[in-house]
């Protein structure tokens, strides 16, 4: 598989077949995102991988992606918080960029895999994992082999529509509605955050989430 080729052709997949993805495949995951360039090169990266299904079902109780329910592995990608370059946060690019390698060699060994930030609260997250503080929980990969593979969908834009030469140059009008649903729901994230317990609060974050075919 070509270089092209894996960039179209992966898809955020969220439904896997019942086979157990085996240890050398996951570490060959791993090591893809190794490779990713990070900040200063510090390569400040560690990752847990979850295949309990308890520990699922914690993520679940708290506020995570519903999916999650039926995936057997995933895992958990961390990166050190301590950077001098806090102003940029360079901590998550850099985790950014591990994901999307592990990403891409997911789909070119033929398994499925979703980025997942639908999570609980980074201080849940910690608990459930005894992850120290001076780690940042980046996002969570979810790993299998694919029921279905999705076609690749055309993207939004061209090129030419997304680029300015020197300078931010684009007439874009807001859309004032759609700008407001996302200020609520910023708002309703803060509100489950604090009380992920709360059963009108699961109920309505439930009715929320942003629901895929795949």
């Amino acid at each position: 598989m070509d270089l092209d080729q894996a960039i179209t052709g992966r898809r955020s997949i969220r439904k896997y077949s019942d086979q157990t993805v085996d240890g050398e495949t996951l570490e060959q995951i791993i090591q893809a995102g190794m490779w990713a360039p990070t900040a200063c090169n510090d390569q400040d990266c560690r990752f847990i991988v979850i295949n309990d299904k308890n520990k699922f079902d914690e993520l679940l109780s708290y506020g995570a992606a519903s999916f999650l329910k039926d995936v057997q592995t995933a895992i958990l990608v961390l990166y050190k918080n301590t950077s001098t370059n806090q102003e940029y946060r360079d901590y998550y690019q850099s985790g950014a960029a591990i994901i999307q390698n592990m990403l891409l060699k997911a789909h070119s060994l033929g398994l499925g895999s979703c980025w997942v930030c639908n999570l609980p609260s980074q201080r849940k997250v910690r608990r459930i994992f005894h992850i120290p503080a001076n780690y940042a929980v980046i996002a969570l990969v979810s790993i299998g082999y694919p029921v279905s593979t999705p076609k690749p969908v055309n993207r939004k834009h061209k090129p030419d529509k997304v680029t300015w030469l020197n300078s931010f140059g684009f007439d874009e009008e807001t859309d004032f509605i759609l700008e407001r649903r996302k200020s609520f729901k910023r708002f309703l994230r803060k509100v489950y955050y604090r009380f992920p317990k709360s059963s009108f609060i699961r109920n309505l974050a439930e009715k929320l989430e942003k629901k895929f075919v795949n």
